[in-house]
């Protein structure tokens, strides 16, 4: 049995609590209760994160929680995968005619960029500079912190996890990149305020859906987790 958890809408939340991560793209937060969970659940289980984000952004949640083990990390939407963290490589230049745009650090298996806030349309604007760069490409737009992702081949969280030999137990994620590793769980969890086709699959499979939001959802996602793995 294990647990795989997604970050960003899942365990991080942009109300302010205990434990902060900052980002260009401003601050979120874990709660004191979600990090004790983590604690109990991962002294007993595997746990291993699943998340959009890099190897450098991960560090600075997983420096603060030293008494969670953690098992795995599948980063960078399924294509990095380690059991451990490093400092992340470096990803080659891409011929993007974005100049004014922001490119984010610490990525290694793909491009990330931000907009600049005066931006209009930005989506149509990097789908227009992509169609002139002369490689194939995978565009993932991170619609809640309006950030914007090129992959050279498709990502998928549970390819990541396939590579750390699991085969997830329950997971818990809210957004169309945790469908995957949702569809593939024996008991799959998510929030009031998932993606709505997150929620259809997680009722779909019978799984768990809660009332709550933010971190109560967090808390509460938790502890039903812990419930059923003891």
């Amino acid at each position: 049995m294990n647990l795989v958890l997604d970050l960003d809408g899942t365990l991080l939340h942009p109300q302010v609590a205990g434990i902060e991560i900052r980002g260009m793209s401003g601050s979120v937060y874990m709660s004191t209760t979600t990090a004790k969970l983590l604690v109990a659940i991962s002294s007993r289980f595997p746990l291993i994160l699943a998340t959009g984000r890099n190897a450098r952004s991960v560090a600075w949640l997983v420096n603060q929680l030293e008494k969670v083990q953690f098992y795995g990390f599948v980063l960078e939407n399924g294509l990095v995968a380690r059991k451990q963290l490093k400092p992340p490589g470096r990803y080659r230049d891409l011929p993007l005619l974005l100049p004014n745009w922001k490119r984010l650090k610490g990525y290694e298996a793909c491009l990330g960029l931000l907009a600049p806030q005066n931006c209009k349309e930005p989506l149509k604007k990097i789908k227009t500079a992509l169609s002139q760069a002369d490689f194939n490409y995978h565009l993932y737009h991170d619609s809640v912190r309006n950030k914007f992702f090129i992959y050279s081949c498709l990502p998928s969280k549970l390819t990541g996890l396939q590579a750390l030999k699991i085969n997830p137990f329950i997971v818990i994620g809210d957004a169309d990149n945790d469908v995957d590793m949702l569809r593939a769980a024996r008991y799959p969890f998510t929030l009031s305020s998932a993606f709505q086709a997150v929620r259809q699959i997680v009722h779909h499979k019978k799984g768990y859906i809660s009332p709550f939001h933010g971190h109560d959802a967090s808390e509460d996602m938790l502890t039903k987790a812990w419930e059923l793995l003891t």
